[in-house]
């Protein structure tokens, strides 16, 4: 079964997550969450996340109004989880929550969804709507992973 790592901040942010975890689980896919999924481990925080980060199959990343956690390098901990994804090329959705956003927030925004770099993204208003947000995204990722390359169907067309 497919695993799907889902990334945001935690404290107040637990009905977002919990939507996010019903849409995956619909899908028939498992998600993936620290604050459920992940044991007490040996490793730190923080490689820990970002070991789960690069063993998912594919990453969600739900982007609202606080950035949370900075770690020491600068970041806050959902943007080393999505930096972790874009270095280890995990297919990436992002959903950005129809809100003010904090000015550090904004910046990470702007990087999620930038034109040449970043992401398109869907926004949502509500629990239900991400959720509906993500199981239409997975669909689409999985009808687009079935699909054969370019390359393959031309094989094919040469038979």
């Amino acid at each position: 079964m497919k695993t799907v790592f889902i990334s945001s901040v935690i404290e107040g942010y637990e009905e977002m997550r919990q939507a996010a975890r019903r849409g995956v689980e619909l899908m028939g896919l498992k998600p993936i969450t620290v604050e459920v999924d992940l044991a007490a481990q040996v490793y730190s925080p923080e490689q820990a996340c970002l070991t789960a980060v690069a063993q998912a199959d594919i990453y969600i990343v739900l982007a609202g109004a606080r950035v949370g956690y900075k770690t020491n390098h600068g970041v806050s901990v959902t943007q080393a989880e999505y930096q972790e994804a874009q270095k280890t090329r995990r297919p990436t959705l992002v959903f950005i929550e129809n809100i003010e956003p904090t000015p550090d927030q904004k910046n990470f925004i702007d990087e999620l969804q930038d034109y040449a770099k970043g992401h398109f993204r869907r926004t949502f208003s509500s629990p239900e709507k991400l959720k509906e947000e993500i199981v239409q995204a997975l669909r689409q990722l999985d009808e687009s992973q079935r699909a054969s390359s370019e390359d393959a169907f031309q094989q094919r067309l040469k038979k």
